[in-house]
Formats: structure tokens, sequence, C-alpha cells
């Protein structure tokens, strides 16, 4: 029995989404096991990240004149109990995530790294 020409066509329009997608599935695999199973139960990438995002946002906020004190993870506005940046909220896991996308996505590795379609 032969293959219907038609039904090859058919799938193969399909080729580039299966590649995305194969290429997300791994990109993610490797980012579970370098985030979750390695780097998360360790804490030092989450705590440096945590402790960057404050010491950035106290320098914003008091670039803008307000008054604002870090401590850490925890960013104050005039004596008020402040915002503390945990693990969870520090946004790697979405960093790696659009990390995962960028790489996924076709084209050429160089328009990829600048983020453009030229």
């Amino acid at each position: 029995m032969t293959a219907d020409p038609k039904s090859n066509s058919q799938w193969s329009r399909y080729g580039p989404f299966l590649r995305f997608l194969a290429k997300a599935v791994a990109v993610y695999g490797m980012w579970y096991v370098l985030y979750d199973l390695w780097l998360l139960p360790d804490g030092w990438l989450d705590a440096w990240v945590s402790q960057s995002a404050a010491s950035v946002t106290g320098t914003t906020l008091s670039g803008l004149g307000l008054d604002v004190a870090v401590e850490g993870r925890t960013v104050q506005l005039a004596q008020t109990s402040g915002v503390r940046i945990v693990n969870g909220c520090n946004g790697l896991a979405t960093i790696g995530a659009f990390i995962g996308f960028i790489v996924a996505n076709p084209g050429k590795t160089k328009r990829r790294l600048w983020f453009t379609d030229v």
C-alpha cells in the first residue's frame, strides 16, 4: 500500500509548529533540571536576584525623590512596613521561560539574540 501524497502535505504544514514545540519542551526540560533541581534548592541565585531587584528599586525610587530605605530584600517607603521580594516573586522563573521562547523561535541566532525580525 502506498502513502497518500495529500496526507503527507497535510501534516507538513505543521512542521514549523512541531519544531517550535519540540524546542520549547527541550528548553523547558533543561530549565527545569538547571533551576528547579539545582539552583532553587541552593538559593544563592534567587537571593542575589531578589536583593539586586530591591537595590535597583530603591535607587530608582530615590531618584524620583521618594524617601526609600532598602534592607536586604525589603524596600520601605517613608517608614511603612515595606515590600519584601521573595524567591517566587523575583521574576527568575519568568526570565527562564522568556529565554526558552526566544531559543525555540525559528530564525537565525543573531536575530534572536537581538530580538529582531529584520
